[in-house]
């Protein structure tokens, strides 16, 4: 079993009727530290965006759950609640 470790930042945008957060384009980064750089570039022009990580074998599906690095902007509280409809 090899266990890898993917850095993630996921960005989110707000829509203008409804007010509903979604997600929009994910950016995967090599490291932990590009990928909390990364949030600082790609919070700004969407309503928030998360650096995160997760740990598992691609290999057998086994993932642990995920860890947030860094968050930017405003974020949904139901994301940390998981109950977001995606």
């Amino acid at each position: 079993m090899t266990q890898i470790t993917y850095y993630v930042v996921q960005q989110f945008k707000k829509d203008s009727n409804t007010g509903a957060v979604y997600p929009i384009e994910t950016v995967e980064k090599s490291n932990k530290v590009s990928a909390e750089l990364a949030l600082r570039n790609l919070a700004e022009p969407v309503v928030g965006a998360i650096a995160f990580s997760r740990t598992g074998d691609p290999a057998t599906g086994e993932w642990a759950d995920a860890v947030v690095l860094a968050t930017g902007g405003e974020m949904p509280p139901e994301f940390f609640e998981g109950r977001l409809p995606w």
